[in-house]
């Protein structure tokens, strides 16, 4: 609940001119409620119920809610901290075994990479107006080592480790609570649900990754048609019914709130890149025209890969209904080895979060295509 607690701790300090500013931080509290209350009920859906911090967690906790001024706090919490769990909140996307979490995950990171927009816009027009600020902050923030056991207020005595040790307290070693018995029963009973039932992808350590062109080397020439969807992607055209069909039913993103980003896509064969830039806006997709390769550093951000990709990824909404698994573009741009995400400017590139689900309910719009057109 820190990042509910800071914004309020400073917004009663605030002039009342900067309504602006009081207003996003009253948004920022009423965010993390929401995330406060779907995590901790998902944490107890299962029985398992809360388990307890680290000691360098709460030590590093304390440090941003202590920050002397703002700045230092807004670098703390909307760029160090909340920068983090953005990037915790990816992964959990990423690893989510159902589309229920999935999409719990993907709402939730569109609400963080609000915040820390916010706290990199704040930051970078106070440098501006007074360079000596980004000095003041700096010296701060680099005082917090995130996961050192001897880092400043985190730091744990030997005396409390051996101690913790022997009465099973939450301070050993790393902080991480002592795991007898029953604790790993209770845990291994928690999971069990979990998998149950679901398709669960190989370890890391057992599937080896395997990029678009490592697979095409392995079967026939690509057929110019997506083998599921029946339709050639590389074309404008197929773009636009996406966007017709978003337009067409508002009501699926008014809960998504108003996007504003222009996407470029990069869709790499062996002949060329065919590219095509999105521009959305309100609930809905304004614009859908294909540019040139030089051009798409003009979007907010590109998401370049190979053609075969992209077909698997439509295909496999095509046969869903939704993107599934590993095939969400989050999951796809994370992972990295089919997809990227790039953008020029970091406020460009964030946006790629920020409008995550607007961008996935956009290309989940193939699978009603696909429908009628079968």
């Amino acid at each position: 609940m820190i990042a509910s607690d800071l914004p309020a701790k400073w917004m009663w300090r605030m002039n009342h001119d900067f309504l602006e500013a009081k207003m996003f931080l009253c948004t920022q509290i009423m965010d993390e409620a929401r995330h406060a209350e779907v995590f901790r009920k998902r944490a107890l859906a299962n029985g398992g119920g809360l388990l307890m911090s680290r000691c360098q967690s709460e030590g590093l906790l304390r440090t941003i809610l202590e920050a002397k001024t703002y700045h230092q706090a807004t670098a703390l919490m909307h760029l160090l901290g909340e920068g983090f769990i953005l990037d915790i909140f990816r992964m959990g996307e990423l690893i989510a075994p159902s589309p229920v979490e999935k999409r719990m995950f993907r709402m939730a990171m569109q609400d963080e990479a609000r915040h820390v927009a916010y706290g990199t816009m704040h930051i970078r027009y106070g440098v501006e107006q007074d360079p000596d600020i980004a000095r003041r902050s700096t010296r701060h923030s680099t005082t917090v080592r995130w996961f050192s056991p001897s880092s400043g207020p985190t730091r744990t005595s030997a005396r409390a480790r051996s101690a913790a040790r022997r009465r099973g307290g939450a301070c050993r070693g790393q902080g991480l609570p002592v795991a007898d018995g029953a604790a790993a029963q209770a845990v291994h009973e928690l999971s069990r649900p979990l998998r149950a039932g679901r398709h669960q992808p190989s370890p890391p350590h057992e599937a080896p990754t395997r990029t678009a062109r490592d697979r095409s080397e392995h079967r026939a020439e690509p057929a110019r048609r997506s083998e599921v969807i029946g339709v050639d992607i590389r074309n404008q055209s197929f773009f636009e019914d996406l966007a017709t069909e978003m337009n067409a039913h508002p009501e699926r993103f008014t809960t998504l709130g108003e996007a504003d980003m222009v996407a470029a896509l990069v869709m790499r064969d062996d002949d060329a890149a065919f590219v095509v830039e999105l521009t959305f806006a309100g609930l809905g997709c304004e614009a859908v025209r294909q540019i040139d390769e030089r051009t798409a550093h003009d979007a907010d951000f590109r998401l370049d890969g190979a053609l075969d990709a992209w077909r698997a990824m439509f295909d496999d909404i095509a046969l869903h209904g939704t993107a599934t698994g590993r095939m969400t573009i989050n999951s796809l741009a994370l992972l990295g080895d089919d997809i990227i995400c790039v953008g020029d400017d970091p406020m460009g590139e964030d946006k790629f979060s920020r409008f995550n689900q607007t961008l996935q309910e956009y290309f989940d719009g193939a699978s009603r295509l696909a429908a009628v057109a079968g």
